[in-house]
């Protein structure tokens, strides 16, 4: 699976947790064009679990924010 961004197949970590386990049972290598990730070593997987962290929070803030600016 190639992608541009991690953060454009899902900003979901529960979504990536079954995603890469679905890679995982299948022999699909997971790549990233502008960042370099490893998904078959626990330090990348370390790493994209973090990223994936923040990815969801900004739109969980995102969405709490959106009827804080709507009301205005």
């Amino acid at each position: 699976m190639v992608v541009y961004k991690v953060d454009r197949l899902t900003r979901s970590l529960a979504d990536f947790a079954k995603l890469v386990e679905l890679f995982d049972q299948h022999g699909v290598s997971f790549v990233s064009v502008t960042q370099s990730f490893n998904t078959t070593s626990s330090m990348g997987r370390l790493t994209l679990n973090v990223l994936l962290s923040f990815a969801q929070f900004e739109r969980e803030v995102r969405a709490a924010t959106r009827p804080f600016h709507a009301s205005r």
